[in-house]
């Protein structure tokens, strides 16, 4: 056999080698895509100057459907800017609603105009806001305004990010609704950033409202991977 023929059948072989691989890599998804879907995703906001790692999925809302043909096991999580309030929403992309027969489930877009629980599925989101802070004089004056009279600043924790602080409201035993009570029931998160005079802070609630496919909460991940962005 000729070197020319040889030559031949071997550039044919590394083409089908190459071909039949592209084809196997095609079908063949790596284990970073695969995990893709369960993983979070960097938000960023340049305006509010502040980043941080939301779901692209929470899970657990087979209940919003009596129709069990239509019933979604997960949503897609989105993250709303309204430039004008200055607030920051975290919450499904949409919601699940019966119709008044209650055989056909329709998706309804998410809007903050859904305080009504028929409408909103009883669903919670987060709203982060964030304020002028001067000091830890000015805030413990928020701190009294936002969450009670009776409310104050026990303590400041250091966080992953220097001079970044979780502040700690300082509650009391007085009975909740009598005069002088201090009482908070659901989860806060406040984000003081001294260099800034600058506070951010959100309700979370009760429990976890975002959850990977095995029920496990996202939030107290999500709370931990808030970035203060300075500005450049």
């Amino acid at each position: 056999m000729s070197k020319k023929i040889i030559g031949l059948l071997l550039a044919g072989l590394i083409v089908a080698g190459a071909v039949g691989g592209f084809i196997a890599m095609q079908g063949k998804q790596s284990p970073k895509s695969q995990k893709k879907e369960e993983e979070l995703t960097k938000y960023t906001n340049l305006i509010m100057h502040f980043s941080m790692m939301v779901p692209n999925w929470t899970y657990g809302y087979e209940w919003m459907c009596s129709n069990p043909e239509q019933k979604e096991e997960r949503l897609p999580l989105k993250t709303f800017y309204d430039i004008k309030k200055g607030v920051v929403s975290i919450a499904p992309e949409y919601i699940l609603a019966d119709d008044a027969t209650k055989t056909r489930c329709g998706k309804v877009a998410f809007s903050q105009d859904l305080p009504d629980p028929k409408k909103a599925g009883f669903l919670h989101w987060w709203e982060i806001r964030s304020a002028p802070v001067q000091d830890e004089k000015t805030l413990t004056a928020f701190i009294k305004k936002q969450y009670g009279s009776a409310c104050g600043l026990e303590k400041l924790e250091k966080t992953a990010q220097e001079d970044v602080f979780n502040a700690i409201i300082k509650e009391n035993s007085i009975e909740p609704g009598k005069p002088g009570s201090c009482f908070i029931n659901y989860a806060y998160a406040i984000k003081y950033v001294p260099a800034e005079r600058k506070a951010f802070y959100w309700n979370i609630g009760q429990e976890d409202n975002w959850r990977d496919a095995q029920g496990k909460g996202y939030d107290q991940r999500m709370i931990e991977s808030f970035r203060y962005e300075r500005p450049e």
